[in-house]
């Protein structure tokens, strides 16, 4: 029997896209607009359709490596902090589970796309596991060839039902050897970033991750996904980033911690998106951008002052801590002003770098608000239940039932039904003009391969 680390937990045997100016415009509403956005009223959106939208707005849904492939030690894949956490301290999550197995993706995953291509989706985001395909952190420390066929087959069967794939570069699995050797993102060596960049989404295993490896591809790519939330954990003692914390001591734990971390993220971030504009963009064809996360914060009174900037004040805090360096080149001025001696320096030159960063912004949100950008898609989360970090298996907001008990057993909830009626009431939806192309590619270099 397998160790018990390596087994499944018992409740396991159970676009933000647009020009610069319309992200600059949606970054100036949320922050200048607060009071006249909060006098509109809803509307009765109860007979929404398809054919409300663009032809070419995007409807997508998205998982994430660690919370839903699972074969957490299939090949040669390497050990996670997540791993590491879930092993080593099950009490400090719900149900004392692990990603050992999630939903087990890595396996089923031509069942999960094709239930994505019944319900209509157009897109799918996922994310890659850098221990996956970079076992020891780096490409120097070897390629495990074997993570690389696996992502592959994932995009050509994805591309093969007419789904777009939207690839995150990372999404906080980050290696536990790198952890280990000097905090993770708690240091600038962790800068530049993991060089996942090969990856563009389709990668030839043969040529292991060298510059010339990446295909032709338009396929966007996130490089992070909420940071803000990855750089607050670095200050809890709770989390999987600070797991040798003892909360009885001060040797670690340290709220200044999060503004580290978001420096070197935000560095992290604009060197991987130089380094994508400067060997592949032109190429492929592509565009590169980060997800952001801000809940919608209100005035109390938004006839005084004071309530007024403390709402601007906490969107600042969420949003504007890395907005708007990516889009002015600077840190927000609330910060500077009550934060001033807690965040991490960043110089002028690399402020430069920073700003305008971003081919499109990704904005995850949980509380509704309004704005006047021109969004070319939306991504539902989560395509299915899966292991929600902290929570374990105990929360569900997936569009997909898991059953847990019943062999992992996929059943669609009532948002799955939804959805699936929203997305096929326009009977004749446009082709998709870059998965066409994409797959046109794909056939032409198999012909080629198959006459030689």
């Amino acid at each position: 029997m397998a160790p018990r680390h390596l087994r499944p937990s018992p409740s396991m045997a159970r676009w933000r896209k647009g020009t610069r100016s319309a992200i600059e415009g949606c970054f100036e509403m949320m922050k200048n607009d607060i009071i006249s956005l909060a006098a509109n009223k809803e509307e009765d959106n109860s007979k929404i359709a398809r054919n409300d939208f663009p032809p070419d707005f995007i409807f997508g849904t998205g998982t994430s490596a660690y919370q839903n492939e699972g074969a957490a030690t299939k090949g040669d894949t390497g050990i996670s902090i997540w791993d590491n956490f879930t092993w080593r301290t099950p009490y400090r999550i719900q149900d004392g589970s692990n990603g050992n197995v999630a939903i087990d993706m890595y396996y089923r995953f031509k069942e999960d796309i094709d239930n994505m291509k019944k319900m209509g989706f157009q897109s799918f985001r996922f994310s890659i596991s850098w221990p996956r395909i970079l076992p020891g952190g780096r490409r120097c420390a070897g390629v495990n060839k074997e993570g690389i066929k696996y992502y592959n087959e994932f995009i050509d069967t994805l591309l093969a039902n007419g789904i777009e794939p939207f690839v995150t570069l990372f999404h906080w699995d980050l290696p536990q050897c790198l952890q280990d050797e000097y905090g993770g993102f708690l240091d600038r060596k962790i800068v530049p970033p993991p060089p996942l960049l090969g990856i563009q989404p389709r990668l030839d295993s043969n040529y292991m991750l060298s510059e010339d490896s990446a295909e032709p591809t338009e396929n966007p790519h996130f490089t992070y996904r909420v940071p803000k939330t990855l750089a607050s954990l670095y200050k809890s003692s709770y989390l999987a980033n600070n797991l040798e914390c003892d909360s009885s001591k001060n040797n670690f734990y340290d709220p200044k911690n999060a503004y580290i971390v978001a420096r070197n993220l935000l560095l992290a971030h604009a060197v991987a998106v130089k380094s994508y504009r400067t060997k592949f963009q032109e190429q492929q064809g592509g565009k590169i951008g980060i997800t952001l996360v801000s809940h919608w914060f209100e005035p109390l009174d938004p006839h005084k002052d004071e309530d007024v900037k403390a709402a601007k004040r906490a969107i600042d805090f969420m949003l504007g801590w890395f907005l708007e360096p990516i889009m002015k080149g600077r840190y927000p001025q609330s910060m500077i002003e009550y934060a001033g001696k807690h965040l991490a320096e960043i110089t002028p030159e690399e402020f430069e770098m920073i700003n305008g960063s971003i081919d499109f912004l990704g904005q995850n949100y949980y509380t509704a608000y309004y704005d006047g950008v021109d969004v070319k898609g939306y991504f539902a989360w989560s395509y299915s239940d899966n292991f929600e970090w902290a929570q374990g298996y105990m929360a569900r907001f997936g569009i997909m039932y898991i059953d847990y008990r019943n062999d992992l057993a996929r059943c669609p909830k009532d948002s799955a039904v939804w959805f699936s009626k929203f997305l096929m009431r326009n009977p004749n939806p446009p082709p998709n003009k870059r998965i066409l192309n994409l797959m046109d590619t794909e056939s032409k270099k198999r012909l080629r391969a198959m006459e030689e």
